[in-house]
């Protein structure tokens, strides 16, 4: 029988990158403020970065996008490739994917290959803007009109860090405690929203504070 084995984080990306609560909070423009807008990702971060917890998950960094490349394993027995009418050679599996022959480890009656599935994160639009300071790339989404979400790209040496606000963590609620917004509203549910908007003094600040807290980490190979 077919095995599929499939990152969950890569799913947990896709749902909570841009998915932040105060209980609901966003930012009134692209952040920091006072920063310009980047035009082209910085060569400084661009290439291939590695996830120190998931082997089958990278990071790409490229001139105007960013995206995430997610190895799904497929694990097969020969026999059931026969039944499929797919064919197995030196050169991997035939009929697995339309007009392609997908290269295959082959280990006694069981057969290993992977597809590979990217799913974009991030390109330079009216809705997507990239700020940077020194080694930190924020990367800005917009919501709705005067709200966008904010999460930030920092590289070290080889390794980069990707962070996200987690309202859940103590020092993450702490550090947005000593921001003032700039509009609270309320949702459907009655529930605030805070708006902010910070400069690059008030985020290095809230950095120091511990904002930014759920961190995921990627290292080049």
């Amino acid at each position: 029988m077919m095995k599929k084995i499939i990152a969950c984080i890569f799913i947990c990306y896709t749902i909570n990158i841009f998915s932040q609560n105060f209980d609901e909070c966003y930012f009134y423009t692209p952040q920091p403020d006072n920063l310009k807008n980047e035009k082209i990702i910085p060569e400084y971060f661009q290439g291939i970065y590695y996830s120190t917890r998931d082997s089958l998950l990278n990071i790409v960094l490229t001139p105007d996008s960013i995206y995430f490349n997610l190895a799904e394993l497929y694990i097969f027995n020969r026999q059931e490739l026969k039944n499929k009418g797919w064919t197995l050679s030196e050169e991997g599996i035939s009929g697995f994917v339309q007009n392609r022959t997908i290269p295959a480890l082959i280990k006694g009656d069981t057969v290993y290959t992977f597809l590979i599935q990217s799913q974009l994160f991030f390109r330079f639009n009216d809705s997507s803007v990239i700020k940077q300071y020194e080694n930190i790339l924020f990367i800005n989404k917009k919501i709705a009109n005067e709200k966008w979400t904010t999460c930030i790209l920092k590289k070290e040496s080889n390794r980069l860090i990707l962070a996200y606000i987690d309202t859940d963590n103590p020092k993450e609620k702490k550090a947005l405690a000593k921001i003032k917004p700039v509009k609270t509203l309320n949702n459907e549910y009655n529930m605030p929203v805070y708006i902010f908007n910070l400069g690059l003094s008030e985020y290095k600040q809230y950095l120091s504070l511990g904002g930014f807290s759920s961190e995921t980490f990627f290292v080049i190979k």
